[in-house]
Order: structure tokens, then C-alpha cells, then sequence
């Protein structure tokens, strides 16, 4: 049996080599990577610039869009880079970027659908689906009956409220 150290020990060994084959950004040390990727769940860096796990899933915001609420394509495409010449500035060029990201109101909406798909089973969306899909046929048919008797669309009312009632 595993003890609290010996998982300890296998998680530092596990990061270690994931931290040996990733390529960090220039300005950046491990222990900064190791600070802000424990930080910010979401961030992660390929060939030495960062992305965005969430975005990289979802990749658009579909029913959750907004006007003026876009994702960004460098997050997506895991080509966010630091701004200016001194290492100083570009930390904090990258420190701004993941901050500005994180608040953003189009990543706020990624993680809300996140969580709705972690809530929504399979069983539930196959459930809404069916309840859409019942109610259309419930339509089709009362205009299939209205046309089968001649009688005029402007009556398709009130065979919704007899359906309903029924």
C-alpha cells in the first residue's frame, strides 16, 4: 500500500518528467511554470508559448455567444508570446496576459459550459432532445390535420390549446 509520502514522492517524479520534456518560455524557470500552472488550471504551454486547455476543448462558445465576446484565436492556438526586450518585462508581459485572460468575460463562458457539460449526462441531453423532438411532431401533425380537413392555418391555434387541453 501507497503511502502519503511515497504519493508525494511518485506526483514530484511524474511533474519532473513532464517538466524535462516541455519546452518553457524564454523568460520564465520552472518554478514559475510550476506557480502559475497550479495557479491557473487552464494555462499550458506548448513549444514555449501558452494556451488555454478550456479554450483548446470548447473551442467556440456556440448558444453561450455574446456580441463583443469573442475567443481568442492565440489562446486556442497556444500562441500566446511575452512582449518587450528585458526578461523583467516579459514576465510581466505574460503575468498581464494570463491575468487579462483569466477575468475575460469569453473564458468566464468557457468555463460555464465546462460545467454544464460535467453536469449534463448523456441521459439528459438525450432527454431534451427527445422532449424537442416530440413537440415538433406534435406541430406536424396538427398542421397534417388541419390541411387533411381544408380547414385554414389561422385555426392552428386553437388545435394547439384542444392539444394541450388534451
Amino acid at each position: 500500500m501507497l503511502n502519503n509520502q511515497s504519493l508525494k514522492k511518485s506526483h514530484h517524479l511524474h511533474q519532473r518528467k513532464k517538466m524535462d520534456n516541455l519546452v518553457l518560455p524564454d523568460c520564465w524557470n520552472e518554478k514559475q511554470v510550476v506557480v502559475f500552472t497550479e495557479q491557473y488550471k487552464w494555462l499550458e504551454i506548448k513549444e514555449g508559448k501558452l494556451g488555454c486547455k478550456d479554450y483548446s476543448t470548447v473551442q467556440h462558445l456556440g448558444l453561450k455567444a455574446e456580441d463583443h465576446v469573442h475567443m481568442s484565436k492565440e489562446w486556442i492556438a497556444y500562441l500566446v508570446t511575452p512582449n518587450g526586450s528585458y526578461t523583467t518585462t516579459r514576465q510581466a508581459s505574460l503575468q498581464k496576459k494570463i491575468k487579462e485572460h483569466d477575468v475575460s468575460k469569453a473564458h468566464g463562458k468557457i468555463q460555464d459550459l465546462l460545467k454544464e457539460s460535467i453536469n449534463d449526462s448523456v441521459s439528459n441531453l438525450v432527454h431534451k432532445c427527445n422532449k424537442n423532438i416530440d413537440a415538433t411532431v406534435k406541430v406536424f401533425k396538427t398542421v397534417y390535420s388541419l390541411v387533411k380537413y381544408n380547414r385554414p392555418l389561422s385555426d392552428i391555434a386553437e388545435a394547439v390549446e384542444l392539444q394541450e387541453m388534451g
